[in-house]
């Protein structure tokens, strides 16, 4: 649509929506624009997590020592923000395992209150 059929329909809606449906059309406007920016979220965060699971070879793992723990306190703090609480074995492996568990929870929660 070009925008002079846009600025049309505009204005054809205006004349015949009442103000309180303009307000329902907002609201529910707004809260798209509130689930597509979650789900950006959540595929970025995704995304992420996956640049995480690149093999590293045996060399690397001797000098990626720090980068691990760094990565290992970045779950943690993800965790946290979630409002779960982590126990168990400080691998970088597992801390990722219970996050992905934890957002996943999280997130169907979400879904189940909408």
């Amino acid at each position: 649509m070009s925008f002079i059929e846009l600025f049309v329909v505009f204005i054809i809606s205006v004349f015949i929506l009442k103000p309180e449906d303009l307000k329902a059309i907002i609201a529910k406007i707004r809260q798209l624009k509130g689930v597509l920016q979650d789900s950006r979220q959540e595929l970025m965060s995704h995304l992420s997590l996956d640049d995480d699971l690149t093999p590293s070879s045996q060399n690397d793992k001797v000098t990626n020592v720090p980068d691990q723990s760094e990565q290992i306190n970045t779950y943690l703090l993800k965790i946290m923000k979630l409002g779960y609480e982590y126990s168990g074995d400080y691998s970088l492996e597992e801390v990722k395992k219970f996050y992905r568990r934890v957002e996943n929870k999280k997130i169907n929660s979400k879904k189940e209150s909408d």
